[in-house]
């Protein structure tokens, strides 16, 4: 496996300074950044026929985080790198068969524990087909390990920061006509393997309903959802480890309002048993925006609010932690990704501003507060990083970000941040309470 890997790995290098492209348009589903410009087309397509498409990516980013683990003494310096190799080919105008390979590698990068969030060389990331009746109306079939977010990715997402970035293995389908589509999935996320091509987790299932009503709000668009989940050999508060249904009823809702205001919201519930516990949890999202001029460096102003509810007894025999799922919170709950959508209250404020068409500055300043001190801190992928009970305050800190993205041309593009979590009292008691401070410096081709 690993000549073939390096072989192929040579190749990729090769044909993506020829090509790079993004995934085909998928309906209902598109990503929109809140940081990064959009891309335009990629003008390889328009050298080659109809029926094919070949693209690509490449990318590069090295952080420099400091304070890791609230430790004045720990960092890593490192540098990621990633490329995409993508093929389509449409034999007729309703079928697509697409595949896209992919190598991430991390170099110099110390925290061997969680290497794979970083570092998987070339494997099939996606692969799938596609059958699309019509444009505007009709349904859509796919079939096989693809990209998939769900709303705003709170919950299900493939979070394009990730060097890796999830894939499911998934068969989807998709009832739609203008202002309403509704999705049924039924499928499995894909965990990392560095030795051997990617699997998904064995006993481990996503199925979902969601459905996307453009015209039942006026400027809006109302998306409820229900989404299930089992897994195998969930550790409860007491008893043997068993069996997890986690069910969660959600709705989410975003739209425009007059004087340039839009706004978002999200709220979800969760229940079912988790081996021999009860889970009962609670999680939500609202946010207001205003665009103060609508010309210019175009200046938006956002107040947003998260919750989630944590577990207040370990022993109870019911579960409250909210579960985030397979969620891509990077951004939306902070750059620094110290901070989960889990046992958690928190305020944000932002301003955005586009002082030119290409360029794109954020910044933000957060308040995080755990919903309680008996249940602990979890990072942005949902891991639990302290614990303390007896903890006085629930005050985590302060974090502060600031971004900068500018797309020089239809290729090339880059970007440069930094954010930094101010401990509060609760990491002052629960660790060695250093600040921690998250640099980076990003660029990308895409062709």
């Amino acid at each position: 496996m690993r000549p073939f890997r390096s072989a192929t790995a040579a190749v990729l290098m090769l044909g993506a300074s020829a090509f790079a492209g993004d995934s085909p348009d998928k309906p209902g589903t598109a990503k929109k950044s809140s940081a990064a410009p959009a891309v335009p087309q990629s003008p390889l397509q328009e050298v080659l026929p109809g029926w094919l498409q070949i693209g690509g990516q490449v990318r590069g980013r090295f952080d420099d985080p400091r304070g890791i683990g609230y430790n004045p003494d720990a960092g890593d310096a490192y540098f990621v790198e990633r490329i995409r190799l993508d093929i389509m080919v449409r034999p007729v105008a309703q079928l697509r068969f697409y595949a896209q390979a992919q190598d991430s590698r991390a170099w110099g990068y110390g925290s061997r524990a969680v290497l794979n969030s970083v570092h998987n060389p070339v494997d099939l990331r996606q692969g799938y087909v596609d059958y699309l009746s019509n444009e505007s109306r009709g349904v859509q079939i796919r079939l096989g390990r693809q990209e998939m977010r769900l709303g705003a990715g709170r919950l299900v997402d493939s979070s394009d920061w990730s060097n890796v970035s999830r894939t499911y293995d998934a068969a989807r389908l998709a009832l739609f006509r203008p202002g309403v589509r509704v999705d049924l999935i039924a499928g499995a996320p894909v965990l990392i393997d560095q030795c051997r091509l990617d699997r998904h987790k064995a006993g481990e299932h996503l199925y979902a309903g969601y459905a996307s009503l453009a015209k039942l709000v006026p400027r809006g668009n109302l998306q409820p959802y229900l989404l299930a989940r089992t897994s195998l050999y969930a550790a409860p508060e007491t008893g043997k480890a068993g069996d997890a249904h986690l069910y969660t009823a959600g709705l989410r809702l975003d739209g425009k309002l007059p004087a340039r205001l839009d706004y978002a919201l999200e709220v979800a519930k969760q229940w079912g048993p988790w081996s021999s516990d009860r889970i009962s949890a609670i999680g939500g999202m609202y946010s207001l925006g205003w665009t103060v001029r609508p010309a210019g460096w175009k200046p938006r102003l956002s107040l947003d609010v998260h919750h989630a509810s944590g577990d207040s007894d370990s022993k109870d025999g019911t579960r409250g932690t909210f579960d985030q799922m397979y969620a891509g919170n990077h951004g939306s709950l902070g750059i620094t990704d110290q901070f989960g959508w889990k046992n958690m209250r928190m305020v944000k404020g932002g301003l955005e501003i586009t002082p030119c068409k290409k360029c794109k500055v954020s910044t933000d300043f957060r308040e995080m507060y755990l919903a309680t001190t008996q249940d602990g801190l979890y990072a942005g992928s949902g891991t639990r990083s302290v614990l303390n009970r007896k903890a006085t305050s629930r005050h985590v800190g302060s974090e502060a970000d600031m971004t900068v993205f500018y797309q020089f041309n239809r290729v090339w593009s880059a970007g440069i941040g930094v954010g930094r979590v101010f401990a509060g009292a609760y990491l002052a008691q629960s660790s060695q309470g250093s600040d921690y401070t998250y640099p980076f410096f990003t660029w990308s081709g895409k062709f």
